[in-house]
């Protein structure tokens, strides 16, 4: 019996540095960083503040703070770095701390919006870096347009990075056909049973519908995300058209 425990005593040794390695896998590479002092001044005013790069950006609202702070803002590379399974990297990583004395209160909320380069038309959402488990963690966001995302944070800051999904439409065309009558669609991407917010971004009009019946077939028809029913269609545009250019798709 002592045989075996000392066996067993010697294996978690040599696997210890190991298990200390896998929680030790992110590292992240630094690319930039910049500091902003914000004055009494624009504290009562308030403020959007951008990054350097243009791509975050910080909303200020007025009086958020009651005493003079510095922001400090990092820039990581994403190279390198692995991400939940199905998404992928569409920004940097932007890191930010807010440093002020102890009349801060750190469970303020501050708008944070995190821009890409280019148009994309997948799920969009934003991810904290959660420290203590070693993992990225989707918070409460949504995409503003094509190319950005905003969620509310706490001041205390963190670690944010902007993801799409790949398997999942968020934004593209919308056809019609006539099924029940109902506002109900057909998706690629949801369940039957689902509930959506569709809106026609060309007249910001919106419906509220429910999947029940897949399609359409991303192979014939990549730039549609969703089938209404004409019934569903009508509330967005006139039936005519055939096809609504851009909508947006929000699960609810």
């Amino acid at each position: 019996m002592k045989k075996f425990l000392i066996i067993g005593l010697t294996i978690r040794i040599i696997l210890w540095p190991i298990f200390i390695a896998d929680a030790q896998v992110a590292q992240f590479v630094g690319e930039d960083s910049e500091t902003m002092h914000f004055n009494s001044a624009s504290l009562e005013k308030g403020l959007h503040w951008f990054s350097r790069d243009k791509a975050l950006m910080l909303v200020i609202s007025p009086k958020l703070f009651n005493v003079e702070a510095d922001l400090t803002v990092n820039t990581y590379k994403t190279d390198g770095l692995t991400f939940p399974t199905g998404w992928q990297a569409v920004s940097k990583i932007y890191e930010f701390s807010f440093s002020a004395d102890a009349k801060l209160d750190y469970q303020q909320q501050t708008i944070m919006q995190i821009f890409a380069d280019s148009d994309i038309m997948d799920l969009k959402k934003i991810f904290k870096w959660n420290e203590n488990v070693g993992q990225w963690e989707q918070i409460d966001s949504s995409s503003r347009d094509l190319k950005s995302a905003r969620a509310k944070v706490e001041l205390s800051g963190g670690k944010y990075v902007m993801l799409k999904n790949e398997k999942t439409m968020e934004f593209g065309a919308a056809s019609w056909y006539k099924y029940k009558n109902c506002d109900c669609a057909a998706s690629p991407d949801y369940p039957k049973g689902t509930k959506l917010k569709v809106t026609n971004l060309a007249n910001g009009k919106s419906v509220i519908v429910k999947i029940n019946d897949w399609g359409p077939e991303r192979d014939k028809h990549p730039e549609r995300v969703i089938d209404l029913d004409k019934t569903a269609f009508k509330k967005l545009g006139y039936l005519s058209r055939g096809i609504l250019k851009m909508v947006k798709v929000e699960k609810i």
